[in-house]
């Protein structure tokens, strides 16, 4: 796919994610933006909703300044990144981003055409490119199948260790 690496490198990638309130979490994505995994780590049991906000807002802008607040206290970020990075040690091109997963998680649960609501009523707004327009979505599919094929499956056992370049 030249085409789409092309357009994805000179473009950028931005990757929204909407986040659930706390008690709100889908019966497949448990996660809220309290939570732990997410912009949580300062909240404290006992602090009002608009203190958790003030709390998980002083660590969304720590990713991103482009976020807001939706109806149901529903919290919307939108991450802008590049598509392609450099290798540190090798100084490759590496096409290290979210798409793959954000992507898989719709199709997971039937969500990559509008109104891109999932089987557990939750939101999944598509990725686009940095300029906000649209990335066809057999690219994406694209991307998806070649993250399924190229993954390595490894048993592991009490007391392993697995190290991963992430990139």
């Amino acid at each position: 796919m030249p085409e789409f690496i092309q357009a994805a490198e000179e473009k950028g990638l931005m990757s929204p994610d909407i986040y659930r309130a706390p008690g709100m979490e889908g019966k497949n994505f448990i996660f809220t933006w309290a939570g732990l995994l997410a912009f949580g780590a300062h909240i404290k049991p006992g602090d009002d909703m608009e203190i958790m906000k003030k709390k998980a807002e002083k660590e969304v802008v720590r990713l991103t300044p482009h976020f807001w607040w939706r109806d149901e206290d529903q919290l919307e970020v939108h991450q802008y990144v590049p598509a392609v990075r450099r290798h540190p040690a090798t100084n490759r091109p590496v096409f290290f981003n979210s798409l793959a997963g954000w992507y898989g998680t719709a199709y997971d649960r039937g969500a990559t055409d509008p109104p891109y609501t999932g089987d557990d009523g939750m939101a999944f707004p598509p990725a686009t490119y940095a300029d906000g327009t649209p990335i066809p979505k057999k690219y994406l599919h694209c991307i998806w199948e070649i993250t399924q094929e190229s993954a390595v499956m490894a048993k592991l056992e009490e007391g392993d260790l697995v190290l991963v370049d992430n990139y």
